[in-house]
């Protein structure tokens, strides 16, 4: 999973369950949840598909909700001060920067020796 992280801080991150889990899972389906399955299943799809389909819809959510916590804590966060992890070379590459001349040259005030 890629997040957007800064150096001094951990991004947030989906939790992790570590505790088994059975082969088979039974699930004795309400009233409501009969309706819910009957309209959303897909032709040819089984309960149980569906079931797996809503529990990837699930794990998506949970990432998009560690996302959005990273860009809530990183949103004041000023990067303008420190030098550029990556480049474009003469011939339009992209060209890593990381551990580079450039980044003991970089100046905060603009005065870079790139």
């Amino acid at each position: 999973m890629a997040t957007i992280r800064d150096k001094r801080s951990k991004p947030a991150k989906t939790p992790k369950r570590t505790e088994a889990i059975a082969n088979t899972v039974a699930f004795r389906p309400n009233d409501e949840d009969r309706r819910v399955i009957a309209e959303l299943k897909r032709e040819g799809e089984s309960a149980s598909d569906l079931l797996r389909r809503a529990l990837k819809q699930l794990e998506r959510e949970a990432r998009r909700e560690a996302m959005y916590a990273d860009m809530a804590r990183l949103a004041h966060e000023d990067l303008s001060d420190e030098p550029d992890d990556w480049g474009v070379a003469e011939g339009g590459g992209v060209v890593d920067l990381r551990g580079s001349t450039a980044h003991e040259e970089f100046d905060p005030n603009g005065k870079s020796g790139r």
